[in-house]
Protein backbone atom coordinates (compact mmCIF):
# COMPACT_ATOMS: atom_id res chain seq x y z
CA UNK A 1 0.00 0.00 0.00
CA UNK A 2 2.78 2.38 0.75
CA UNK A 3 3.97 2.21 -2.66
CA UNK A 4 0.93 2.95 -3.94
CA UNK A 5 0.65 6.08 -2.21
CA UNK A 6 4.57 7.02 -2.94
CA UNK A 7 3.45 6.84 -6.41
CA UNK A 8 0.72 8.47 -5.91
CA UNK A 9 2.77 11.65 -4.86
CA UNK A 10 5.14 11.41 -6.74
CA UNK A 11 2.99 11.65 -10.03
CA UNK A 12 1.08 14.57 -8.08
CA UNK A 13 4.35 16.12 -7.91
CA UNK A 14 4.89 15.47 -11.68
CA UNK A 15 1.29 17.10 -12.78
CA UNK A 16 2.02 19.96 -10.86
CA UNK A 17 5.79 20.99 -12.13
CA UNK A 18 4.15 20.10 -15.55
CA UNK A 19 1.14 22.72 -15.23
CA UNK A 20 3.49 25.26 -14.04
CA UNK A 21 5.92 24.64 -17.12
CA UNK A 22 3.02 25.13 -19.22
CA UNK A 23 1.65 28.14 -17.96
CA UNK A 24 5.14 29.90 -17.72
CA UNK A 25 5.41 29.23 -21.13
CA UNK A 26 2.29 31.27 -22.05
CA UNK A 27 3.69 34.33 -20.93
CA UNK A 28 7.04 35.21 -22.14
CA UNK A 29 9.61 35.87 -20.25
CA UNK A 30 10.69 39.23 -21.45
CA UNK A 31 7.11 40.52 -20.85
CA UNK A 32 5.83 42.27 -17.55
CA UNK A 33 3.37 45.11 -16.69
CA UNK A 34 3.84 47.85 -13.46
CA UNK A 35 0.83 50.02 -13.05
CA UNK A 36 1.42 52.18 -10.60
CA UNK A 37 1.13 55.32 -10.64
CA UNK A 38 4.88 56.92 -9.46
CA UNK A 39 5.62 60.24 -8.68
CA UNK A 40 8.03 62.26 -11.50
CA UNK A 41 8.98 64.30 -8.60
CA UNK A 42 12.34 62.11 -7.62
CA UNK A 43 14.25 59.49 -9.41
CA UNK A 44 12.73 56.23 -8.72
CA UNK A 45 13.03 52.53 -9.76
CA UNK A 46 9.95 52.04 -11.86
CA UNK A 47 10.73 48.32 -12.85
CA UNK A 48 12.62 45.88 -11.14
CA UNK A 49 14.47 42.25 -12.02
CA UNK A 50 11.43 41.05 -9.77
CA UNK A 51 8.91 42.12 -11.96
CA UNK A 52 10.11 39.59 -14.47
CA UNK A 53 9.86 35.49 -14.60
CA UNK A 54 13.72 34.91 -14.52
CA UNK A 55 16.80 37.30 -15.09
CA UNK A 56 17.00 36.65 -18.40
CA UNK A 57 13.53 38.04 -18.71
CA UNK A 58 15.09 41.44 -17.19
CA UNK A 59 17.63 41.86 -19.89
CA UNK A 60 16.04 41.23 -22.75
CA UNK A 61 14.73 44.28 -24.06
CA UNK A 62 18.46 45.52 -23.76
CA UNK A 63 19.90 42.49 -25.04
CA UNK A 64 17.76 40.96 -27.61
CA UNK A 65 17.04 42.56 -31.21
CA UNK A 66 13.62 43.97 -30.71
CA UNK A 67 11.76 45.31 -28.07
CA UNK A 68 9.14 47.32 -26.70
CA UNK A 69 8.35 49.49 -23.79
CA UNK A 70 5.55 51.76 -23.23
CA UNK A 71 4.62 53.87 -20.37
CA UNK A 72 1.64 56.78 -19.79
CA UNK A 73 3.49 59.97 -18.57
CA UNK A 74 1.63 63.26 -17.09
CA UNK A 75 3.94 66.03 -17.49
CA UNK A 76 2.25 68.41 -14.95
CA UNK A 77 4.58 71.97 -15.20
CA UNK A 78 7.75 73.33 -15.79
CA UNK A 79 10.12 75.52 -14.20
CA UNK A 80 9.92 78.96 -14.19
CA UNK A 81 14.08 78.95 -13.92
CA UNK A 82 17.16 76.96 -14.76
CA UNK A 83 20.56 76.60 -15.47
CA UNK A 84 21.85 78.42 -18.50
CA UNK A 85 23.10 75.69 -21.22
CA UNK A 86 25.58 76.66 -23.58
CA UNK A 87 25.67 75.60 -27.84
CA UNK A 88 28.56 75.76 -30.01
CA UNK A 89 30.71 72.74 -31.35
CA UNK A 90 32.21 71.12 -28.33
CA UNK A 91 31.54 67.37 -27.57
CA UNK A 92 28.67 67.37 -25.73
CA UNK A 93 26.73 70.82 -26.93
CA UNK A 94 24.15 71.50 -29.62
CA UNK A 95 23.87 73.14 -31.98
CA UNK A 96 23.35 76.92 -31.85
CA UNK A 97 20.96 76.86 -35.32
CA UNK A 98 18.91 73.67 -34.63
CA UNK A 99 19.50 72.63 -31.07
CA UNK A 100 20.36 69.29 -32.14
CA UNK A 101 23.56 66.94 -30.88
CA UNK A 102 25.80 65.68 -32.83
CA UNK A 103 27.04 61.96 -31.98
CA UNK A 104 29.59 62.04 -29.23
CA UNK A 105 32.23 59.76 -28.48
CA UNK A 106 32.70 58.25 -24.42
CA UNK A 107 35.64 58.75 -22.76
CA UNK A 108 35.98 55.37 -22.19
CA UNK A 109 33.27 52.00 -22.95
CA UNK A 110 31.89 51.87 -20.09
CA UNK A 111 31.46 55.74 -19.31
CA UNK A 112 29.94 58.53 -21.39
CA UNK A 113 29.94 61.29 -18.43
CA UNK A 114 31.51 64.28 -21.03
CA UNK A 115 28.34 63.48 -23.40
CA UNK A 116 25.78 64.58 -21.07
CA UNK A 117 23.21 66.75 -22.12
CA UNK A 118 23.42 69.84 -19.68
CA UNK A 119 20.17 71.49 -18.88
CA UNK A 120 18.38 68.33 -19.64
CA UNK A 121 16.29 66.13 -17.43
CA UNK A 122 16.09 62.39 -17.55
CA UNK A 123 12.40 61.81 -17.46
CA UNK A 124 12.87 57.82 -18.19
CA UNK A 125 16.01 55.90 -18.51
CA UNK A 126 16.47 52.23 -19.73
CA UNK A 127 19.66 50.22 -18.50
CA UNK A 128 21.20 53.84 -18.31
CA UNK A 129 21.36 53.19 -21.67
CA UNK A 130 18.21 54.45 -23.32
CA UNK A 131 17.48 58.29 -21.86
CA UNK A 132 14.16 59.97 -22.76
CA UNK A 133 15.48 63.53 -21.68
CA UNK A 134 13.24 67.00 -21.60
CA UNK A 135 13.99 70.58 -20.19
CA UNK A 136 12.20 70.66 -17.43
CA UNK A 137 12.19 74.61 -17.87
CA UNK A 138 12.30 77.15 -21.25
CA UNK A 139 15.92 77.70 -21.86
CA UNK A 140 15.84 81.39 -23.13
CA UNK A 141 19.61 80.93 -23.92
CA UNK A 142 18.76 78.56 -26.72
CA UNK A 143 15.35 79.71 -29.06
CA UNK A 144 16.33 76.90 -31.44
CA UNK A 145 16.50 74.49 -28.42
CA UNK A 146 14.69 70.93 -28.56
CA UNK A 147 12.76 70.44 -25.73
CA UNK A 148 12.27 66.32 -25.95
CA UNK A 149 15.17 64.08 -27.04
CA UNK A 150 15.99 60.44 -26.98
CA UNK A 151 19.91 59.71 -26.05
CA UNK A 152 21.12 56.23 -26.71
CA UNK A 153 24.65 55.05 -25.92
CA UNK A 154 26.11 52.96 -28.96
CA UNK A 155 29.24 50.88 -29.57
CA UNK A 156 31.72 49.74 -31.72
CA UNK A 157 34.29 47.12 -31.46
CA UNK A 158 36.40 49.41 -30.05
CA UNK A 159 34.44 53.10 -28.77
CA UNK A 160 31.29 53.77 -27.24
CA UNK A 161 29.33 56.73 -28.45
CA UNK A 162 26.21 58.96 -27.41
CA UNK A 163 23.87 59.42 -30.40
CA UNK A 164 20.67 61.58 -30.06
CA UNK A 165 17.24 61.42 -31.42
CA UNK A 166 15.39 64.54 -31.36
CA UNK A 167 11.99 64.64 -30.26
CA UNK A 168 8.53 66.79 -30.68
CA UNK A 169 7.36 68.62 -27.21
CA UNK A 170 5.78 66.22 -24.84
CA UNK A 171 2.39 67.52 -24.18
CA UNK A 172 1.75 69.43 -20.72
CA UNK A 173 -0.65 68.59 -18.31
CA UNK A 174 -2.46 65.79 -20.13
CA UNK A 175 -1.47 62.06 -20.39
CA UNK A 176 0.70 60.95 -22.99
CA UNK A 177 1.38 57.47 -24.42
CA UNK A 178 5.16 56.83 -24.90
CA UNK A 179 6.54 54.01 -27.07
CA UNK A 180 9.77 53.37 -27.87
CA UNK A 181 10.31 50.09 -30.63
CA UNK A 182 13.68 49.10 -31.34
CA UNK A 183 14.65 46.38 -33.92
CA UNK A 184 18.64 46.33 -34.47
CA UNK A 185 19.68 49.77 -34.89
CA UNK A 186 16.40 51.20 -35.62
CA UNK A 187 14.28 53.24 -32.99
CA UNK A 188 10.92 54.41 -33.56
CA UNK A 189 8.80 56.57 -30.82
CA UNK A 190 5.26 56.99 -30.31
CA UNK A 191 2.82 59.85 -28.40
CA UNK A 192 0.20 57.84 -28.59
CA UNK A 193 -0.86 56.22 -31.56
CA UNK A 194 1.32 58.86 -33.65
CA UNK A 195 5.08 57.66 -34.69
CA UNK A 196 6.49 60.67 -33.97
CA UNK A 197 10.08 59.54 -34.76
CA UNK A 198 11.56 56.61 -36.51
CA UNK A 199 15.78 57.14 -36.76
CA UNK A 200 18.06 54.41 -37.82
CA UNK A 201 21.58 54.93 -35.58
CA UNK A 202 24.67 54.68 -36.89
CA UNK A 203 26.41 52.39 -34.63
CA UNK A 204 25.00 49.22 -32.93
CA UNK A 205 23.05 49.78 -29.72
CA UNK A 206 25.02 49.03 -26.56
CA UNK A 207 23.92 45.57 -25.36
CA UNK A 208 26.21 44.87 -22.19
CA UNK A 209 26.90 46.04 -18.62
CA UNK A 210 24.12 48.26 -18.13
CA UNK A 211 24.94 51.42 -16.29
CA UNK A 212 21.64 51.52 -15.01
CA UNK A 213 17.98 50.62 -13.27
CA UNK A 214 15.87 48.46 -16.04
CA UNK A 215 13.54 51.45 -15.77
CA UNK A 216 13.93 54.71 -13.81
CA UNK A 217 11.82 57.67 -13.94
CA UNK A 218 11.90 61.11 -12.56
CA UNK A 219 13.97 64.06 -11.43
CA UNK A 220 13.39 66.61 -8.34
CA UNK A 221 12.92 69.32 -11.40
CA UNK A 222 10.14 67.56 -12.69
CA UNK A 223 6.33 66.86 -11.18
CA UNK A 224 3.73 64.65 -12.75
CA UNK A 225 3.32 61.04 -12.73
CA UNK A 226 3.87 58.26 -14.72
CA UNK A 227 1.94 54.72 -14.87
CA UNK A 228 0.98 51.75 -16.91
CA UNK A 229 4.41 50.84 -17.97
CA UNK A 230 5.01 47.52 -19.93
CA UNK A 231 7.87 45.66 -21.51
CA UNK A 232 8.18 42.47 -24.11
CA UNK A 233 10.42 41.63 -26.39
CA UNK A 234 8.29 42.08 -29.44
CA UNK A 235 8.99 45.24 -31.72
CA UNK A 236 5.38 47.69 -32.03
CA UNK A 237 4.19 48.56 -35.23
CA UNK A 238 1.79 51.71 -35.60
CA UNK A 239 -1.09 49.54 -35.93
CA UNK A 240 -0.38 47.72 -32.38
CA UNK A 241 0.70 50.47 -30.67
CA UNK A 242 -2.79 52.48 -31.93
CA UNK A 243 -5.07 49.05 -30.60
CA UNK A 244 -3.21 49.23 -27.16
CA UNK A 245 -3.71 53.09 -27.26
CA UNK A 246 -7.27 52.29 -27.43
CA UNK A 247 -7.56 49.87 -25.16
CA UNK A 248 -6.27 51.42 -22.45
CA UNK A 249 -6.65 54.86 -22.51
CA UNK A 250 -10.56 56.59 -22.25
CA UNK A 251 -12.02 59.18 -24.48
CA UNK A 252 -10.19 61.85 -23.13
CA UNK A 253 -6.50 60.08 -23.93
CA UNK A 254 -6.28 59.17 -20.05
CA UNK A 255 -5.15 55.56 -18.49
CA UNK A 256 -8.56 54.03 -17.40
CA UNK A 257 -6.48 52.88 -14.56
CA UNK A 258 -5.88 55.89 -13.11
CA UNK A 259 -8.56 58.80 -11.74
CA UNK A 260 -6.71 62.58 -11.51
CA UNK A 261 -7.28 65.19 -9.10
CA UNK A 262 -6.91 68.83 -10.00
CA UNK A 263 -7.18 70.22 -6.50
CA UNK A 264 -4.02 70.77 -5.80
CA UNK A 265 -1.28 73.02 -7.07
CA UNK A 266 0.57 69.77 -8.15
CA UNK A 267 -2.25 67.05 -9.68
CA UNK A 268 -2.70 63.63 -7.36
CA UNK A 269 -3.06 60.50 -9.39
CA UNK A 270 -4.28 57.48 -7.88
CA UNK A 271 -5.42 53.63 -9.30
CA UNK A 272 -9.09 54.14 -9.99
CA UNK A 273 -10.97 51.60 -7.57
CA UNK A 274 -12.27 48.26 -9.03
CA UNK A 275 -16.15 48.27 -9.61
CA UNK A 276 -18.09 46.29 -6.86
CA UNK A 277 -20.48 43.62 -8.10
CA UNK A 278 -23.47 46.18 -6.64
CA UNK A 279 -22.09 48.47 -9.40
CA UNK A 280 -21.48 46.36 -11.92
CA UNK A 281 -25.10 44.97 -11.61
CA UNK A 282 -26.59 48.69 -11.22
CA UNK A 283 -28.11 47.02 -7.78
CA UNK A 284 -26.25 50.37 -6.29
CA UNK A 285 -28.85 52.64 -8.63
CA UNK A 286 -25.20 54.32 -9.72
CA UNK A 287 -26.50 54.23 -13.36
CA UNK A 288 -29.69 55.57 -12.87
CA UNK A 289 -28.08 58.58 -12.62
CA UNK A 290 -28.68 61.30 -15.74
CA UNK A 291 -26.51 63.53 -16.75
CA UNK A 292 -26.82 67.85 -15.53
CA UNK A 293 -27.81 69.94 -18.30
CA UNK A 294 -27.21 73.65 -17.96
CA UNK A 295 -30.20 75.85 -18.25
CA UNK A 296 -30.58 77.01 -21.53
CA UNK A 297 -31.42 80.48 -20.95
CA UNK A 298 -29.37 81.18 -18.09
CA UNK A 299 -30.18 84.53 -15.67
CA UNK A 300 -27.87 86.40 -14.13
CA UNK A 301 -28.73 84.72 -10.81
CA UNK A 302 -27.47 81.22 -12.42
CA UNK A 303 -23.90 82.95 -12.29
CA UNK A 304 -24.32 84.01 -8.44
CA UNK A 305 -21.74 81.37 -7.06
CA UNK A 306 -19.42 82.03 -10.05
CA UNK A 307 -19.37 85.59 -9.37
CA UNK A 308 -18.72 85.50 -5.76
CA UNK A 309 -15.38 83.76 -6.81
CA UNK A 310 -14.73 87.40 -7.96
CA UNK A 311 -14.08 88.74 -4.50
CA UNK A 312 -10.92 90.17 -3.31
CA UNK A 313 -11.33 86.72 -0.72
CA UNK A 314 -11.79 84.28 -2.43
CA UNK A 315 -9.06 81.89 -3.24
CA UNK A 316 -7.25 82.60 -6.58
CA UNK A 317 -5.82 79.74 -9.11
CA UNK A 318 -2.16 80.36 -10.61
CA UNK A 319 -1.94 79.18 -14.45
CA UNK A 320 0.60 76.95 -14.82
CA UNK A 321 3.96 78.85 -16.00
CA UNK A 322 3.83 76.12 -18.95
CA UNK A 323 1.45 78.55 -21.14
CA UNK A 324 4.37 80.60 -21.32
CA UNK A 325 6.82 77.40 -23.52
CA UNK A 326 7.52 78.77 -26.96
CA UNK A 327 8.97 75.89 -29.25
CA UNK A 328 10.04 74.98 -32.53
CA UNK A 329 7.13 72.56 -32.88
CA UNK A 330 3.55 73.94 -33.85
Amino acid sequence: MNYYIIGAIVLLIVVVIIYFLVSAKGTPISNTSVDGPFALSSATSVVKASSFLSPAGSLSFLRDGTGTFQAYVYLDSLSQTGSVSACGTGTNQPSCSSGMYDPCTCSTNVDCGNCSHDGYKNLISLYGVYNLEILPFPDASRQNTVSAQLSVQTMTADNAFIETIPLPPIPLQKWTMITISKTGRRVDVYYNASLVSSSTLLNMITNMNPSGAIVQAGDSSLSGSIGVISMNGTASTIGSVASHYSQTSDTRGAPTKFAISLKSHTNTVAPNAVPGLLNSLCLDGSCLYLPRIGNANPSLSSFTDSLSDLSNTSNTTKVSPVFNVQTSYT
